[in-house]
């Protein structure tokens, strides 16, 4: 499926244990065309950091009540690679 990267952005991040943040940036691979990670906003629940999250983690994104949840905890996602080390 394809959707816009503006959409996307305006996204909650939920993890099976409760919300993790917000979409603040899309990173691509520019030869297969495809999204690497989304750059999560932590906002309250780690202020100041933003994880890398793979595509691979994604359960479900869901456009209609902009929401992206994830098969990870938010301890695995407290353990992703931050945004500063990409």
């Amino acid at each position: 499926m394809l959707y816009k990267a503006s959409t996307v952005q305006t996204c909650v991040v939920q993890a099976t244990d409760g919300e993790l943040g917000k979409v603040k940036d899309i990173y691509f691979d520019s030869e297969k065309w495809a999204i690497r990670y989304l750059a999560i906003d932590t906002l309250k629940w780690l202020p100041g950091l933003k994880v890398l999250v793979s595509p691979i983690s994604f359960d479900s994104v869901d456009l209609l009540n902009k929401r992206i949840s994830l098969f990870a905890t938010k301890e695995q996602i407290e353990n992703s690679p931050s945004e500063s080390t990409s």
